[in-house]
């Protein structure tokens, strides 16, 4: 019954999130004159391009293909996904009607594909303090900017030089997106940037979550080995000390293994109690 609620719930705040989304769409709309300069290929169409590194792996990535999914259903728009990487196996479904770009086999750079297809939206989600620079400078299409706590990656690795970050070219952006409240109705306002918060439902700030009593001893870590912001190796330290309080314990890393994660717990004798269980697409069975 109560996780029925929190479920419901949940449904409710992401669904809402979406209808932010497209209410700030039609914003730009209602306020600017698009141009449609490619009326043979795409006549009346608005067109919707979303920008990032790739459309798999990340809870982000997942979050920008439901977006694709939920907006592939109104008729006003002809999407584009382009990616930095090129189309990857096992990436998150998108619909047959939206036209793929992957950058890396392609002889051409994100503003070349703007320009070509005549883009009235961009909706990027990538943190090239160059490219975003760049993108400041066009006119003629739209750039959303959207933003999942890139804060705590500055300040982790720019904390001796903090000025020179992705936050002064946000400075200059009209509409950046953000997913968590610290992020936007704090940090980006003591900065100075323009943003609008899209509460993202996985973030742990709503009062409806109670911590749990780790009764069923069961833990679980998510995300790419490869990526240091996500610093596994606090999270299996971690375990150490859980352990005193709480024995037997279980944590399951949903991730591929990495050498330096497999002899960290090795090193710490936890070999029973952190295992890794590889990339999984559905995380349902852990939880």
């Amino acid at each position: 019954m109560y996780n029925n609620k929190i479920k419901s719930k949940k449904n409710r705040i992401f669904f809402n999130s979406f209808a932010k989304y497209i209410i700030i769409i039609f914003v730009f709309l209602s306020f600017s004159k698009l141009p449609h300069q490619d009326n043979n290929l795409d006549k009346g169409l608005i067109k919707l391009a979303y920008y990032c590194n790739s459309i798999k792996y990340g809870g982000v990535e997942r979050v920008i293909s439901l977006i694709i999914n939920h907006i592939s259903k109104e008729k006003i728009f002809s999407q584009y996904l382009i990616t930095k990487s090129d189309i990857l196996e096992g990436e998150y479904f998108i619909p047959k009607n939206i036209k793929r770009i992957g950058l890396i086999k392609r002889s051409g750079s994100l503003f070349y594909f703007i320009r070509k297809k005549h883009i009235d939206i961009l909706i990027y989600n990538f943190y090239s303090i160059r490219e975003i620079r760049q993108l400041n400078q066009i006119e003629t299409t739209k750039i959303i900017y959207y933003d999942h706590s890139s804060f705590l990656y500055w300040i982790y690795t720019k904390h001796y030089n903090f000025k020179d970050t992705i936050y002064n070219a946000y400075k200059k952006c009209k509409y950046v997106i953000s997913l968590i409240p610290l992020e936007s109705n704090y940090l980006f306002k003591i900065w100075g940037i323009n943003s609008i918060l899209m509460n993202n439902p996985t973030t742990f700030e709503y009062d409806y979550i109670i911590p749990s009593d780790l009764s069923s001893k069961n833990i679980i870590m998510i995300g790419r080995h490869y990526d240091p912001i996500k610093r596994f190796e606090l999270g299996i330290k971690s375990m150490k000390s859980i352990l005193k309080e709480i024995p037997m314990c279980q944590m399951n890393i949903v991730s591929l293994p990495s050498e330096e994660s497999e002899k960290l717990i090795e090193n710490l004798n936890l070999e029973n109690n952190v295992r890794f269980v590889g990339f999984q697409m559905n995380v349902e069975i852990y939880l």
